[in-house]
């Protein structure tokens, strides 16, 4: 199951859900499943496709979370936060790898 939140507006702190538990609560949010793959448009853009690899485990195919106001993009091998790159990272049980915010 996926969440995603949108920021408000860009120059705001204050965040949006427009995926909850894999649902869509907003309009221009579509989900839909294709070959395996769970993914998300924005408005026509997609900006998620990810794939169960286990019960408690995925692996995400593409991410581009710039049309939710937030400068993220990747692909399996790479995630480019602002301008971090970030490959061949894992993370296992909660936390936070990447924080936003103060």
């Amino acid at each position: 199951m996926i969440w995603l939140q949108a920021l408000t507006k860009p120059e705001s702190k204050e965040f949006v859900t427009i995926v909850e538990g894999s649902i869509s609560k907003h309009p221009a949010v579509k989900i839909y499943e294709e070959n395996n793959f769970l993914k998300v448009s924005v408005s026509g853009t997609m900006v998620l496709t990810v794939r169960a690899t286990a019960d408690d485990s995925a692996k995400v195919d593409e991410l581009d979370l710039r049309p939710l106001g937030l400068n993220l993009h990747g692909d399996s091998s790479t995630l480019m936060v602002g301008t971090s790159k970030f490959s061949g990272n894992s993370m296992s049980g909660g936390g936070i790898l990447i924080g936003f915010g103060g």
